[in-house]
Order: C-alpha cells, then structure tokens, then sequence
C-alpha cells in the first residue's frame, strides 16, 4: 500500500489508518525528500516508476506486504515538531540525517513478540534496485517470522511434557512410597512372628522348668518317706 504524504493536508487524511494498520504491524519502505535537493530531484523519475510498478502488482495482488511512503521534507519537519513522540516522528527522527534518505524498517509482530529493526538503503537508486531490496528483505522477515513463531510454538508445548514429567515423578514416588509401606509391613509381621516364637519358647521353658521342679519335689519326697522308714525300722 503507497501512502503519499508529500504534503500536511495528506499526512492528516492517512494518518490514522497508518496508526491502526501499518505502525509496529506492517514493513515500511519510505523515501524522504526535499524539492530544493538536487540528488532527490535525480532520484524522483526512479521513484516513480517504482511506485507505477508496486500499483500495478496491487491491481494483479501479488504486491508485497509492506507499507511505502513518499515523505517530504514539509512533512517530516511537521511530525518532528508536532508529533515528537509518534511512532513515525521517533523513526525518521533516529534515521533521516540529510536528503535524500531512503530506508526499510521491518517489523514482526506475533502473540509474544514485536521486533523492529530498521535498514539504510545504500544500492543503486533505480527502480529495478529498489524492488530487489523489498523482495530480499521481505524473505528475510518472512524466514525470521517463522522462526519466532516455531520457537513460541515450542515454548507454549513445554508445559505438557513438564506436567507428564510431573506426573511420572509423581508415579515414582508413589511406587516409592508402596514399596516402603511393603517392607514396613513386612517387618512388622517379622517382628510380630519373632516375638510370637520368643513367647512359644518361653512358654515351653516354663513348661520344662515347672515339670522338672514336680520330679525334683516326688524325688525329694520319695527320699524323705524312705528316710522315715528307716529311721522307724531301727528304733524298733
């Protein structure tokens, strides 16, 4: 899309579309130019032919997707001082530093991301040159694009394989904790089985010890009986 802003009047008429559509979304290519400057004057026959060029692809629709802006140096001195803090006012202000300027700002905007970076045009100053340098830039932002977009892709399914990995850990640790509970019983039915085999052998010695204390007390009785029978048996 060509926007003329040559003069006030057209920057008024096009400016707030160029805010909704066009700043920090769309590519920029723009040429600021004065009429009292001898070399614009020289590239303005270029120009035109250029922009006759970019029509015609719009009326076919292949044209590229970027935004061009014929600027005049009215133009420009307006914004500067006007719109000093306009999106447009800071770009011409950190690039245009003398006429003829010619640039190619690029911008990516997506969900996460908004990147500008901004590009002097310094080739031939010819209709053919300016085409080559849209189209070289064009693939460029459109490879980086989809970069940024592949790696928030990738970013946003990170999550997912955190949570199975959450999950799994999750998994372990329940297994840890059963296999735990497991042993605990396990131990706990050995010690019950120890003490039930302490207390039988106990029981047993009890029984063997209270046996042997009975014969020992017949023995001893048996003794004592016999004794007295002896002892009568000589008195007589």
């Amino acid at each position: 899309m060509i926007y003329d802003l040559t003069t006030v009047d057209n920057l008024k008429k096009h400016y707030p579309k160029l805010q909704k559509e066009v700043f920090q979304k769309l590519p920029i290519f723009a040429f600021v130019h004065a009429s009292w400057c001898g070399h614009c004057t020289a590239v303005l026959p270029e120009w035109e032919k250029f922009l006759k060029n970019i029509r015609e692809r719009e009326k076919k629709g292949n044209a590229p997707n970027i935004a061009i802006l014929d600027i005049s140096d009215i133009v420009y001195n307006h914004l500067i001082q006007n719109k000093p803090n306009d999106f447009l006012s800071i770009v011409l202000s950190q690039i245009v530093m003398g006429y003829p300027t010619l640039f190619y700002m690029e911008q990516i905007t997506t969900k996460n991301t908004h990147e500008s970076t901004i590009f002097s045009y310094t080739g031939n100053r010819t209709s053919i040159g300016f085409s080559d340098f849209i189209n070289k830039h064009e693939k460029q932002k459109n490879a980086k694009e989809t970069k940024i977009l592949n790696d928030e892709k990738n970013s946003t399914s990170k999550p997912k394989k955190e949570s199975k990995s959450k999950t799994t850990s999750q998994n372990k640790s329940k297994s840890k904790s059963k296999d735990k509970n497991d042993k605990k019983d396990k131990k706990d039915k050995k010690d019950e089985k120890d003490e039930k085999d302490e207390k039988d052998k106990k029981d047993k010695k009890d029984k063997k010890d209270k046996k042997k204390s009975k014969s020992e007390s017949k023995s001893k009785s048996k003794s004592e009986s016999k004794s007295k029978s002896k002892s009568k048996s000589k008195s007589k």
